[in-house]
């Protein structure tokens, strides 16, 4: 997975998660980015920020700081998920299989422990 801000320019993604609260993530997702959804980067500012975004069929530019905040998986990388699990017709791939594969990343969770040394850390 990687960053939103991390696309090239006419490289693809599914938007897996969301990061932040109330009502920042309401207006993100208001402006339809929606876990699932297919994202392409159209083109970087000269010192990377903006970057401006096609989603749902329309333009959006967001500041980079903004793009960080959402994580996706790039279209190569759902390929390669997608083809160690069996489809209904070998080797193609619908829209549907690249979002069922993004909503399944999101399920992930990172878990970090983090404590004074010698306080039981390592027996977890």
């Amino acid at each position: 997975m990687q960053k939103l801000s991390e696309l090239n320019p006419s490289e693809k993604g599914y938007i897996v998660k969301i990061q932040g609260y109330g009502g920042f993530r309401k207006r993100i997702i208001e402006m339809g980015f929606i876990k699932g959804h297919q994202v392409e980067a159209l083109r970087k500012a000269p010192l990377g920020d903006p970057i401006t975004y096609r989603i749902m069929g329309y333009e959006v530019s967001l500041r980079r700081s903004v793009a960080e905040q959402i994580e996706v998986i790039s279209e190569k990388e759902a390929e390669i998920l997608m083809s160690q699990k069996p489809t209904q017709y070998f080797g193609t791939f619908s829209e549907d299989d690249f979002r069922r594969v993004a909503l399944e990343k999101r399920r992930e969770i990172n878990v970090a422990l983090v404590g004074n040394p010698n306080s039981g850390k390592s027996t977890l």
